[in-house]
């Protein structure tokens, strides 16, 4: 493994991003920019938000001075879509924005990472060859070309994962924990052999420095909380990800169980004809906490399976990674429906 683009920049991002949230952090304090009582987060005091800035400015300052890394127009594009979110996350923070300013925000950055040259022509194919994404080309400008079901799904792809992620950030070191080890996977799959991309390795290692730097803050009972900002950090996340070419199954296996809970959260409330995006108690780990898990067994549970499903990504490929997550889809999905029909809450 490369020091120099792994481990360095992930002590780079650990050691600033640590330092930032504890001055944001002191931040919130004064201008009193809390979670409160009662919110998402279930805790009992009142925690300072702002955290997220913190992570992403260690990200921006590292990667712009890091040695050997050339910004390109599509990595310009991902942190351009990233800084929207962060701002529109401070925004939601200070005065809490609808879902649909949220989602045409989401929108907003999805397409700055299409038009600013981050493309996708194809998916590979774990049965053997790829599957085309290029049938439907828009020309642009400057004899670009950009693939229109392409286009569609790093849209759809990105808005997941930046949802995904901040739903995921509602106990307490949740989000952060299963960000880094999702981000590292990246990496250590950036540097194999097969692969080798060292811009992505060190996007992705300081990317999850800072994570790991923030949870040391964020681990129960948190200090401070990622806040709004937390949807930039999945939208860089699910970015990253395309940039490198592609590596859905990757992202996708290490982040089953966090996916496969949105989904089952968004099917429950339109079976009960409430809408997608009212907030409740319907997540795995709210659940669990109300069957009287402590929120760091919970944090333990969500970062082994994540962990495991790390290694598999990263020493899997091709069909037999297809395979894995199928089965690791099946077995969690399988979890879900019997927790739900067989397990009864306590009772207060």
């Amino acid at each position: 493994m490369s020091f120099e683009y792994f481990f360095q920049p992930m002590l780079i991002g650990l050691f600033i991003s640590a330092v930032l949230v504890y001055f944001f952090r002191k931040i919130a304090l004064k201008f009193k920019i809390f979670s409160l009582p009662g919110g998402r987060h279930k805790q009992k005091t009142a925690v300072p938000l702002l955290g997220g800035i913190a992570v992403f400015l260690a990200f921006l300052f590292i990667v712009f001075v890091y040695p050997g890394l050339v910004i390109t127009y599509s990595i310009a594009g991902i942190i351009a879509g990233s800084f929207f979110l962060v701002v529109l996350g401070v925004v939601d923070d200070l005065k809490s924005l609808s879902w649909k300013v949220q989602l045409l925000g989401q929108l907003i950055a999805s397409f700055t990472v299409i038009i600013s040259g981050t493309k996708l022509f194809y998916l590979n194919n774990p049965f053997g060859g790829s599957l085309r994404l290029d049938n439907f080309l828009v020309d642009m400008p400057a004899n670009e070309s950009i693939p229109v079901i392409g286009a569609i799904f790093i849209v759809i792809w990105l808005i997941l994962f930046t949802n995904t992620f901040n739903w995921l950030d509602g106990l307490d070191g949740l989000a952060a924990g299963v960000g880094a080890i999702s981000f590292i996977s990246l990496a250590v799959l950036s540097l194999s052999l097969t692969v080798y991309q060292p811009p992505v390795a060190i996007l992705a290692s300081v990317a999850a420095g800072g994570l790991i730097g923030f949870f040391l803050w964020n681990f129960p009972p948190a200090k401070i909380y990622l806040g709004g900002s937390s949807a930039a950090i999945g939208f860089l996340l699910g970015a990253i990800a395309i940039f490198a070419g592609a590596k859905v199954a990757t992202l996708f296996l290490v982040f089953t169980v966090p996916i496969i809970d949105f989904f089952w959260v968004i099917f429950i409330r339109f079976k009960e004809g409430r809408s997608i995006f009212s907030g409740d108690a319907g997540h795995l780990h709210y659940r669990l906490l109300d069957r009287g898990w402590s929120a760091r067994k919970i944090l333990f549970l969500f970062l082994s399976i994540s962990a495991i499903a790390g290694v598999l990504a990263v020493n899997f490929s091709g069909l037999a990674k297809f395979i894995v997550l199928i089965v690791f889809m099946g077995i969690t999905l399988a979890f879900f429906i019997i927790f739900d029909r067989l397990i009864t809450p306590k009772k207060a």
